[in-house]
């Protein structure tokens, strides 16, 4: 949710200073880098997205918070990175 709330806040940044494109992608690269499986581990597979993506609870690698997302991998096995 941290990330999203950050994505969110950027996009409204930039859609109100005209740069909405040039942010998005660089805010997208920036989640996407957080997305990968080789910053995570106690990765449990939990289901899927309602658009089909598969969902996860997870840890980054030396951090005890579990968070529940994606993994980039899969976003670009599907089409969708």
């Amino acid at each position: 949710m941290e990330q999203l709330s950050i994505y969110n806040s950027a996009a409204q940044t930039a859609k109100d200073q005209g740069h909405f494109g040039e942010v998005i992608g660089a805010v997208g690269n920036v989640i996407g880098a957080f997305s990968d499986i080789r910053l995570k581990e106690n990765i449990h597979h939990i289901g899927y997205s309602e658009s089909g993506i598969p969902t996860y609870n997870f840890s980054y690698i030396n951090d005890e918070k579990t968070w529940f997302g994606t993994m980039a991998q899969d976003l670009i096995e599907l089409g969708r990175a």
